[in-house]
């Protein structure tokens, strides 16, 4: 950490300050503010000068240690902001919270700059507590995070969420001193790589404050097409190849669906789409499109708040497994994932959207094969792509 509290309660700032005048505050006692233990100052040639707990401290805001990467990137971050004369505190404490995120910006941005693994539940309660006290918080992902062939469960669970780029997060190379969004980010069924784009910022291009907000006001158009044929066959190939192999992510989803007298390879297409999935979802991906069929049985006219209202009260019920993401409400993401699917039935005839009102037309298929099956996806998706696109347009949620 850069600051600390000598014995008459003075701040101090140790960046930006040369190795010699550091080396004059040694023989003074320092404090820490959040948890009340001392610090040592460490003022080193190789990293940078920084004050630092004893090895047996238990400060929680502390207790993860610190890189040279997480000092040099609070270190970006404050240059950044002084460039613009922003009003930001560098390791504000924060007392009501008992938590002192690594740069508050205008009061009201609390920035958490990860650079070392954190405990799921800690992380959730970090943010609960930001969130409940009115604070927004950002969370940067460090190199160690930096978005790779998968997303990672923490990786989800820094996810945020605005209809005008969709899905995102915020990745800071302090090697290049710049910022990125990653942005309009989806997963396809089959693939766990991520797909997404990228808006970049180098260090003191626009005030920062501005970098933050571009969620909000953003005025990107980005269109993403698939070949959805092309994906759901490949898809199915790989259903057929689980149940004969045995494969233990295909038996996990075979058994839920044999709990409630499905099997997989008589399941409708339309259980299968749309092909961008819920980054929030598990396995039972397929279970909660059965419950959105259950509700439709039972209300074959529906409104989408009546819908919904009995869809969340099922997968209440259900007990489902899915990714937490503390900066978006599971009903926020009930609620994309219902759009979505609604407007895919829609789409495909299945349900008529009339004054306000979703009718249902026809059921859900049930083939007696696999091959059966594909030769429908043939048939009825021949040249037929998935298109996605931001700003997000899903009236219905």
């Amino acid at each position: 950490m850069y600051i600390g509290h000598n014995d008459h309660g003075e701040r101090v700032n140790l960046m930006g300050r040369s190795k010699q005048d550091i080396s004059k505050l040694t023989n003074q006692r320092w404090w820490c503010q959040s948890c009340g233990m001392p610090l040592s100052i460490k003022n080193g040639l190789v990293k940078q000068s920084h004050f630092a707990h004893r090895k047996d401290s238990a400060c929680q805001n502390f207790s993860e240690g610190e890189t040279e990467e997480h000092l040099e990137g609070k270190r970006i971050l404050a240059q950044w902001c002084d460039k613009f004369q922003l009003q930001y505190q560098l390791e504000a404490y924060l007392p009501e919270l008992n938590q002192r995120p690594d740069l508050l910006l205008a009061g009201e941005i609390a920035i958490e700059f990860q650079c070392s693994p954190l405990s799921l539940p800690r992380f959730i309660e970090r943010t609960e507590n930001y969130q409940r006290h009115g604070y927004r918080v950002v969370w940067v992902l460090g190199k160690h995070f930096f978005v790779g062939k998968r997303l990672t469960a923490f990786q989800r669970s820094c996810l945020a969420y605005q209809q005008q780029i969709g899905f995102y997060l915020w990745e800071l190379d302090v090697d290049k001193e710049r910022l990125a969004c990653l942005l309009h980010m989806e997963e396809v069924l089959g693939n766990e790589r991520p797909f997404y784009s990228r808006k970049v910022w180098e260090k003191g291009s626009i005030s920062l404050l501005s970098v933050f907000k571009f969620p909000q006001h953003s005025k990107l158009f980005i269109r993403r097409e698939y070949d959805q044929q092309a994906i759901l066959l490949s898809y199915f190939d790989k259903i057929e190849r689980g149940l004969v192999r045995r494969d233990r992510q295909i038996l996990s989803i075979q058994d839920l669906l044999y709990q409630q007298g499905h099997h997989l390879r008589g399941l409708d297409t339309c259980f299968f789409l749309p092909i961008t999935q819920p980054l929030f979802g598990k396995e039972a991906v397929l279970m909660w499109r059965l419950l959105v069929w259950e509700t439709l049985k039972k209300s074959p006219k529906t409104t989408f708040s009546d819908l919904f209202q009995d869809f969340y009260l099922s997968f209440k019920q259900s007990q489902s497994s899915y990714f937490v993401m503390p900066m978006v409400p599971l009903e926020r993401n009930l609620r994309l994932f219902l759009g979505d699917y609604l407007a895919v039935l829609s789409h495909y005839d299945y349900l008529v959207y009339q004054e306000g009102y979703f009718c249902l037309r026809q059921l859900p298929q049930v083939f007696m094969s696999g091959q059966e099956r594909s030769r429908e996806v043939r048939h009825r998706l021949a040249n037929s792509n998935h298109i996605s696109a931001i700003p997000r347009q899903n009236m219905l949620s």
